[in-house]
């Protein structure tokens, strides 16, 4: 069942580089073996494109979820921060504070398990913007147009950190 499980994900992953964005699907896999892990990491992905209070709610669910599937798997918690800050920026949160912090410490956690990712430090680099750490924005930012020279995310904060420096 392991071998099955590991040709299915290479099969969904090849799928999914042609009929989606490749980049996504290409981070997503990297990182895990197990199957159910990465289904619903997708699945947390879709829930979190809602761009609602409950959509982020659910997208939080089921990384907690393949959290305690496979502990590992930096793309959990990279879905972790990005709905902290999602919320924060959005207003669904009850405290922005403690929810940009909190999205702070998942992304330094994908980031431990993955420093290669250009979209955890695009997002960090984001969080650094929203606490007014410009240098360390930029020094982030430049990090993850370096990891992925085509990454959009990635260049679209450097162009908005940029842009709150002047």
């Amino acid at each position: 069942f392991a071998l099955q499980d590991d040709i299915t994900v290479k099969v969904i992953t090849a799928l999914q580089v042609n009929v989606t964005v490749g980049d996504t699907a290409r981070h997503v896999a990297k990182g895990t073996e197990n199957l159910e892990a990465y289904l619903k990491t997708l699945e947390a992905i879709e829930s979190h494109y809602t761009q609602t209070k409950e959509g982020y709610a659910q997208s939080k669910r089921l990384a907690e979820e393949v959290i305690a599937l496979d502990p590992q798997f930096p793309q959990a918690y990279g879905v972790m921060a990005i709905n902290h800050a999602m919320e924060a920026q959005q207003g669904f949160s009850k405290s922005r504070e403690e929810s940009l912090k909190q999205a702070l410490e998942w992304t330094k956690k994908a980031i431990a398990m993955d420093d290669s990712n250009a979209t955890f430090h695009a997002t960090l680099a984001w969080l650094l913007s929203l606490g007014r750490q410009y240098d360390n924005a930029l020094a982030e930012c430049e990090r993850a147009i370096e990891l992925g020279p085509n990454s959009a995310l990635a260049h679209i904060w450097m162009a908005n950190v940029l842009r709150k420096v002047g």
